[in-house]
């Protein structure tokens, strides 16, 4: 797994990758990757409080991507939950406290748990892979 511009990362219909982009504020942000039906690549990505993208590949701002090595069932699980939150659109508050946002999606459906106060880019990427058991940054909290 090597990182590679955003613009041209290479995925198969069970595949997702995790890219990075400069923010507007000089930071960094995430999304996820992912091949919709049809061989067509896309960006899901959280903005700021209530605002979701899901956009086109190539994508409009420069950035990295690293596929994620996925068992092949595990992948066809995981593209399935990122499809359809990529749909639903869900509006979903900003918020800092990822402790309390821990299980904020349950399969493709936000449900922010009680005194969660919503996700940022990274924690929205942790919780929708973690709908799918991927755990990327495993916790014991």
């Amino acid at each position: 797994m090597a990182f590679g511009n955003v613009n041209n990362v290479a995925l198969s219909e069970h595949e997702i990758a995790i890219a990075l982009f400069h923010s507007d504020l000089g930071g960094g942000h995430l999304g996820i990757i992912f091949n919709e039906k049809g061989n067509e690549l896309k960006v899901m990505e959280l903005g700021w409080h209530h605002t979701f993208y899901v956009s086109d590949i190539p994508h409009r701002k420069c950035g990295i991507a690293i596929p994620l090595a996925l068992p092949p069932k595990a992948g066809k699980s995981v593209v399935a939950v990122v499809r359809a939150i990529s749909r639903k659109k869900p509006k979903i508050s900003y918020g800092i406290d990822f402790i309390a946002s821990k299980g904020s999606f349950v399969g493709s459906v936000y449900s922010p748990p009680k005194g969660s106060d919503g996700l940022t880019c990274s924690s929205f990427v942790l919780e929708v892979l973690r709908s799918a058991a991927v755990l990327l940054a495993p916790m014991s909290i």
